[in-house]
């Protein structure tokens, strides 16, 4: 795999939709999520989206956006809550676990390497129908370490806009901080140390967390499950998007703006091969490009006549074979109307976007895909073929248990073997086996009958 590795550790919501408790989700290479249908898997995905639309938002008083037109809409406050709650005894936490790569500091036990855990607490302002941030909590979890160590905690007890903010942290820092309040960068508090005076380093590595998750946050890109219908043809006037979009509609804008078109084009092309199809591109006058799809046969048709498949696919190829090492890339049902035998080859298309420093957050409901990477693993485990390992792959299970989801993080061995999985996965997928046997008894009960019916 890629050897890129991100700032962003794992994250973890809290009281957040159909969640009391998400349990810490890691950034690795390649992570797949399973689940029912409402059980909450998009849900767990948009907490990133919704992260990145609100550090883009120009107005760094505002907390959260948690809906956008051209984002993430998650609804309003009442609707991010857990059942629907408005409560300071139950805000909604959003957490986070940023690696430290800094110079240490000492003041406060923080070694190069720590992973800096921060805490945000949402609640809601009902008279003034706003978002407000409740509770900030930073602590450090050092190499070694099972449990964290505290150094800030900020509190106030209502929701209301003039609400002092409570310090608790060491006696020098309660002190400098109750007389200069923080200045809030959307979900975080900075400081301006000339104002504060000593503040043992405090400030910079506050700012250190916002530095990081600015950079993480302004890579994440979300491609939704319900993509653009292809078109017959297309207007290119110099649109210059910065990805596919949430729909994958401005694939071709994408692939058209790469500085390395040809190689962009070469490496698509390598995979719709494995669909029967290369893509052309046909330049018609003023502007207009037809996209064509050229079989084995060399026949030549429109993306708009071929299976509905292969359009879906595209903008998933256009934005993992362009993102730069460090962006995070999140799929919705990537494998959707893709026969088995692609949806196989997806998984090894993933890998291979992987491979160049992209992490993936992939929601799907492929048994295909799954069985694809678990051999793989088997393959570099056993035969020595790639150097896939366990631990770059992460395999999550989203399950309504009453009135919540429970997220199930689920353990693979070297070659790509569960261990212990929850009993509801292992039926969430229909079993071959199970299908055959019970149809063949039908068979049997069938051929039977007519034994008796003709008097043998």
């Amino acid at each position: 795999m890629g050897s890129q590795s991100l700032p962003l550790l794992a994250y973890q919501a809290q009281n957040y939709k159909p969640f009391v408790d998400t349990g810490w989700v890691d950034i690795q290479p390649l992570a797949l999520f399973f689940g029912h249908n409402s059980s909450g898997k998009t849900a767990l995905l948009s907490v990133l989206p919704m992260l990145r639309q609100t550090l883009e938002d120009p107005n760094p008083e505002v907390p959260l956006v948690l809906s956008s037109e051209t984002g993430i809409d998650l609804g309003v406050y009442e609707e991010v809550a857990h059942e629907h709650r408005v409560s300071l005894e139950a805000p909604v936490w959003f957490n986070f676990k940023i690696r430290y790569d800094g110079p240490p500091h000492r003041h406060f036990g923080v070694q190069s390497s720590a992973a800096l855990v921060v805490r945000v607490a949402i609640n809601y302002n009902k008279r003034r129908r706003r978002v407000a941030i409740t509770e900030f909590r930073l602590s450090v979890l050092n190499p070694g370490q099972e449990e964290e160590s505290q150094i800030l905690r900020l509190y106030r007890k209502t929701a209301a806009e003039n609400q002092k903010w409570h310090v608790d942290a060491q006696e020098a820092i309660v002190r400098a901080w109750e007389a200069v309040p923080p200045v809030w960068l959307h979900l975080f508090p900075q400081v301006d140390v000339r104002l504060i005076g000593e503040d043992y380093g405090l400030g910079d590595i506050l700012h250190y967390i916002y530095a990081r998750m600015q950079d993480v946050l302004k890579n994440v890109i979300h491609l939704g499950p319900s993509r653009a219908f292809p078109r017959r043809v297309y207007r290119i006037t110099g649109e210059s998007p910065r990805d596919v979009g949430i729909t994958g509609g401005d694939w071709l804008h994408v692939l058209l703006k790469a500085d390395e078109q040809r190689a962009l084009l070469t490496q698509v092309n390598r995979w719709l091969q494995r669909l029967g199809y290369e893509l052309s591109l046909e330049w018609g006058k003023r502007g207009y490009v037809h996209p064509m799809l050229v079989d084995k046969h060399d026949v030549e048709v429109s993306l708009k006549d071929v299976g509905f498949g292969i359009s879906q696919v595209l903008p998933i190829l256009v934005q993992g074979f362009i993102s730069d090492p460090g962006t995070i890339l999140i799929l919705e049902q990537p494998e959707i109307h893709l026969h088995p035998q692609a949806q196989a080859d997806l998984g090894d298309m993933l890998l291979a976007i992987a491979r160049r420093g992209v992490h993936l957050l992939v929601e799907t409901h492929s048994e295909h895909l799954l069985l694809r990477i678990q051999r793989r693993l088997a393959e570099a485990a056993v035969l020595g073929e790639g150097s896939l390992t366990p631990e770059q792959v992460g395999v999550y299970y989203i399950e309504k248990i009453g009135r919540e989801s429970v997220v199930h993080r689920i353990q693979m061995d070297a070659t790509g073997t569960f261990l212990r999985p929850p009993d509801r996965f292992t039926t969430f997928f229909s079993d071959d086996y199970t299908e055959t046997v019970e149809r063949a008894k039908i068979l049997a009960r069938l051929a039977e009958e007519k034994h008796h019916a003709r008097g043998d």
